[in-house]
């Protein structure tokens, strides 16, 4: 899978990034687990074998470098509350192969260097014969970002101890002064009773950069990583393959409002609700250019759930192909507000809310999203219930009708509004009980011509459409697009995180789903109007059909040479020809290309 798309650098992240790169400090502590010198870790030859060591001898400012090989906080047989204590502006980094002189040397990827609770080094797959292993791999240490853990494998961690600090963040436990810098870095096969299976942040605010966790377990909350009164950051990180028997296959939130950007959260489980993500108690993440493929909860929200007074946002986001009994994409219950912008929704399913499901006070606002190819036998893209409130802007919804003949589905006490939206079937495709929805004026139901549309594919079995895959396009809208410069400037939300990083917050959100610029003038006629959907069209120069920078002879004939191509088939050459956008290709578009000679700006 492509890693996904950054699409703005604040200068939060620029900052974090030279902490990570920044100078060599003047004091190096060298550690190498096969070493034979004096070991008193003054050099590659005289270096500690012993990490332990290396962490006691460390003070403010020094760097220890780890080379490639398995280190464990104690010895066979040892205490299982030892564990490797980070320390306050100490950076340790792995992934050395033993001979380098600058840290830009080392490569931790090929240079392994694991951090293990397994103290007898006997572990078997899927946590057996494990009762030995340390409660906590590492501990946060009261570091703040000035101490740094970059370039490990972390892993063995077995938090199955007495409540209720044994029992959680079998890789990692960060407490309430914990703030350390954790970079590049992976958390694989951790265990945890409770909460938190690779990592537990009770009151700590670690900053997370380029980790993956992946195959961890939580028996309540948090396969991946599980957050209480906490405000981690998390950029460009992965969490893969977690488990949890309850809430949060990838990643628990309670009390908590992490901020997450360019993160995925693929083929997680919740036995319960949230198989990417569960938000609980007043947790209000932000997510930014962030997706969520794959992940399943036996109950609630396939990709997220929330619960009681939440408050996520999602801004540039993918959901796609998360399934769970109610929102197979996302769940919101008891008075949570999600607010989804610039976001695709697509190939989820469920048996009420295929895309969304809302009940119990709660909103869902939905401003230039596309909702695509979901599925449910009621609700296929949304499902609104017991006064909840649903407000559709600028937004695509199509292909959403598989099971049902009603895409979006609003209960007696439900409240629903639709603005500047393409809706396929328009009302019609809303099956609304309380018989009080504002359709707006503005809204249209037409083809939204994608450059790729998505389609339906017959899965195993061909008379079962509950067996049928949905096939995601590309949702890039063509020039001739209904939906271009047909939504409406005042509903983007301001850009609070200043996603495009130029110090204005109070503008208008600026990017589209693909970091393209938010609001553009489509048809090129001096008034920039924003999309329908989550895409924005970005016109080129009116005329370049063969976009070299001008508008010449060749152009027009790029342009007969297609006349009388099939506009809207999937043919980009052919669209382009048709630059007054009528659907075909003719004299009239030589015409325009004629009128407008010259060089683009």
């Amino acid at each position: 899978m492509a890693s996904p798309r950054i699409c703005a650098t604040t200068s939060t992240s620029l900052t974090l990034l030279c902490l990570i790169t920044g100078p060599v400090a003047a004091d190096v502590i060298y550690v190498q687990a096969d070493a034979d010198g004096t070991r008193n870790g003054g050099s590659w030859s005289d270096a500690f074998d012993d990490l332990r060591a290396a962490l006691t001898a460390a003070h403010f400012g020094d760097e220890i470098w780890v080379a490639a090989g398995t280190y464990t906080p104690t010895d066979p047989n040892g205490d299982r509350t030892s564990t490797f204590n980070l320390k306050d502006g100490v950076g340790v980094y792995g992934g050395f192969e033993g001979t380098e002189s600058l840290r830009e040397q080392r490569d931790w990827v090929s240079n392994t260097t694991i951090l293990s609770g397994d103290l007898n080094g006997d572990d078997q797959p899927s946590f057996f014969n494990n009762q030995e292993n340390s409660y906590h791999v590492l501990d946060g240490g009261g570091a703040t970002s000035e101490g740094v853990l970059d370039g490990f494998t972390v892993t063995g961690g077995n938090a199955h101890g007495d409540c209720c600090f044994y029992n959680s963040g079998g890789g990692m436990h960060n407490s309430s002064s914990d703030q350390p810098t954790i970079a590049n870095c992976i958390f694989t096969q951790n265990y945890a009773a409770d909460r938190g299976g690779a990592m537990y942040n009770n009151y700590g605010t670690p900053t997370i950069i380029n980790t993956v966790f992946v195959g961890n377990f939580a028996t309540e909350r948090g396969g991946g990583m599980c957050n209480n009164f906490a405000g981690p950051v998390l950029i460009d990180c992965r969490f893969s393959a977690n488990l949890t028997d309850g809430n949060g296959g990838g990643m628990s939130n309670v009390f908590s409002n992490p901020q997450l950007t360019g993160c995925v959260f693929e083929d997680n489980q919740a036995g319960y609700r949230g198989g990417g993500l569960a938000n609980d108690n007043l947790s209000d993440p932000i997510l930014i250019d962030s997706v969520f493929y794959n992940n399943v909860a036996v109950s609630d929200g396939g990709a997220v759930s929330n619960w009681n007074y939440c408050h996520p946002v999602f801004l540039q986001c993918i959901l796609a192909d998360n399934s769970a009994d109610y929102g197979g994409a996302l769940y919101a219950k008891e008075s949570c507000i999600v607010e989804l912008t610039s976001t695709r929704i697509s190939g989820n399913s469920a048996t009420l809310g295929g895309g969304l499901f809302g009940e119990i006070d709660s909103e869902l606002t939905l401003t230039n999203c596309t909702v695509i190819g979901n599925t449910a036998t009621s609700g296929g893209a949304v499902y609104a219930k017991t006064d909840s409130v649903v407000s559709i802007g600028n937004s695509i919804f199509t292909e959403n009708t598989l099971l049902t003949n009603h895409s979006i589905y609003v209960s007696l006490s439900g409240i629903l509004t639709v603005v500047n939206s393409n809706i396929a079937a328009g009302s019609d495709s809303i099956q609304d009980y309380s018989d009080t929805y504002d359709w707006g004026a503005d809204n249209i139901e037409a083809d939204p011509q994608f450059a790729i549309a998505g389609t339906w594919a017959v899965g195993i079995n061909p008379d079962d459409p509950f067996d049928n895959i949905w096939v995601d396009g590309d949702y890039t809208l063509l020039p001739r697009s209904p939906c271009v410069d047909a939504g409406d400037n005042a509903l983007l939300p301001a850009d609070s995180d200043d996603l495009d990083g130029d110090g204005d917050t109070t503008e208008y959100s600026p990017l589209d789903l693909e970091g393209g610029q938010r609001i553009a003038d489509g048809h090129l006629d001096g008034n920039a109007v924003v999309d329908m959907g989550a895409l924005e069209y970005q016109p080129t120069c009116a005329g370049d059909v063969n976009e070299d920078g001008m508008v010449n002879p060749l152009d027009s004939g790029f342009a007969m040479a297609r006349f009388g191509c099939s506009v809207g088939t999937g043919d980009p050459d052919c669209d382009g020809s048709d630059v007054n956008t009528d659907g075909l290709v003719d004299p009239l578009d030589l015409g325009y290309i004629l009128s407008r000679f010259g060089a683009c700006d």
